[in-house]
């Protein structure tokens, strides 16, 4: 067949030219995906744990007591922080679809249906420790509540000052931030 039949099937609005166009597209996207894709697995294997939630608590306490200590009035601190939740990691995906048509006739009457069905697989690279699920983004614990004793807790402009920094510094509400007095004298 000759180039000028081949672009007459496609132009043509014709049940042969749809059928034509719609296999050529599949055909085109099979060979898209055996280029872009890789491995697919049905579940991710977690890797090894980046930052433990404990670990990134402790850092974000550290540089809290470090930055209210600073404020004028302040004195002396301790910081508490609580997480709401753990790190979450988002995978990279890959999706297979799939759909059954059926045609069936009635006295002379034609009616059609089709199913889909579709899967989620993660896709893996491969890595020194063996096929990693490839990571798109790492979201960081959430901050639950804040808590702040300090030997100037009791003023309360200096614990106003304490609760917008500490709020703007985690991203939480005043309302989950408490600042108290304290003796630390230890």
């Amino acid at each position: 067949m000759d180039c000028k039949k081949w672009l007459a099937l496609i132009k043509k609005p014709t049940k042969t030219g749809i059928l034509f166009a719609i296999g050529l597209a599949g055909i085109l996207l099979i060979g898209l995906a055996g280029l872009f894709g890789g491995r697919q697995a049905e579940k991710p294997e977690i890797a090894a744990s980046r930052v433990s939630t404990e670990d990134y608590a402790a850092a974000l306490e550290e540089k809290l007591q470090n930055t209210v200590a600073r404020i004028r009035g302040a004195g002396r601190c301790s910081v508490m922080v609580t997480m709401e939740q753990g790190a979450e990691y988002v995978y990279a995906t890959g999706e297979k679809t799939s759909v059954d048509t059926s045609q069936t006739s009635e006295d002379s009457r034609f009616s059609t249906g089709s199913r889909a069905s579709g899967e989620e697989t993660y896709i893996l690279i491969s890595t020194k420790e063996g096929d990693q699920p490839l990571l798109l983004t790492e979201l960081a614990p959430r901050v639950k509540g804040v808590v702040v004793v300090c030997s100037g807790g009791g003023d309360a402009v200096v614990a106003d000052t304490i609760k917008r920094t500490v709020a703007t510094a985690v991203d939480v509400s005043m309302n989950r931030i408490c600042v108290v007095e304290g003796n630390l004298t230890q």
